[in-house]
């Protein structure tokens, strides 16, 4: 079918290219004898082997991809991109998201702190020597008794982040060598996409790090082009590693990720 379209297309392509030769002719031949075509620059067609006009189908030719190849690359490299754009919208999301929580918790504790401090003086004046050591020992008992630490759907504190990575990240060797005890190059621990992108400023085009992201509990790897960076998250499970939304492959370790692309 899609070979009969490009006949028909084809065939009304040399008929207004025929049009238009028969005009032009009609024109030169009304020219002075100064500026007629043979006195001028002209184009010849190149001819196939049956004396017409060489023309080239998309596909057809050895060695060319069929059709409905390029059309699924094509449209491959559209969702790629789409994805990707996404991918950064979403980063942007969680970069302002994080912001507005750092704020708000900064606030909380604040007002939690002054209430405390509040509470403390206000006990330790209207309360005899025995409550105040009652209260002391009722703050000693809580501290032991606080539960067990449990992951959230993302970091609250730096803390909790450094804690994750020590427990769960560090006995899985991510961001070490490949069978080794040495920390590897290309890994930076925790730090911010902007400390990411200086870093990689004056390095060579293809150079790349990866750093405990923020936002969630996650890697992202910074990658540097000819002319701007690249970040692309990646997503951690309880026994793999893997690019979020762009690749499919799952492996054992940090390492294997990093090696693998």
């Amino acid at each position: 079918m899609m070979q009969i379209l490009f006949f028909i297309i084809r065939q009304e392509q040399v008929r207004h290219w025929t049009e238009c030769e028969s005009q032009e002719e009609v024109w030169f031949s009304q020219l002075p004898l100064s500026l007629s075509p043979e006195n001028r620059k002209s184009v010849q067609w190149l001819q196939g082997r049956h004396g017409e006009v060489w023309v080239w189908v998309m596909g057809d030719s050895p060695g060319d991809k069929p059709y409905a190849m390029i059309v699924k690359e094509l449209m491959e490299e559209r969702a790629r991109r789409q994805a990707q754009l996404e991918l950064e919208q979403h980063t942007e999301e969680e970069e302002r998201q994080r912001g507005e929580e750092e704020i708000r918790h900064a606030e909380e504790k604040r007002v939690k702190e002054n209430n405390v401090s509040e509470d403390f003086i206000s006990s330790y004046t209207f309360s005899s020597s025995v409550c105040v050591c009652m209260c002391l020992l009722n703050i000693y008992k809580n501290l032991f008794s606080l539960p067990a630490w449990v992951r959230t759907p993302r970091p609250s504190s730096r803390e909790m982040l450094i804690l994750w990575f020590t427990e769960e990240e560090k006995p899985k060797q991510a961001g070490y060598e490949r069978n080794g005890n040495d920390i590897a190059p290309w890994f930076h621990g925790i730090i911010s996409r902007d400390d990411s992108e200086t870093l990689l400023m004056n390095a060579a085009e293809g150079s790349f790090l990866v750093w405990v992201s923020e936002m969630i509990w996650s890697y992202t790897l910074s990658y540097r082009t000819a002319s701007i960076f690249k970040h692309f998250l990646i997503n951690v499970s309880r026994d793999c590693y893997g690019f979020l939304v762009l690749d499919q492959n799952r492996h054992a370790t940090l390492a294997d990720l990093i090696d693998f692309h």
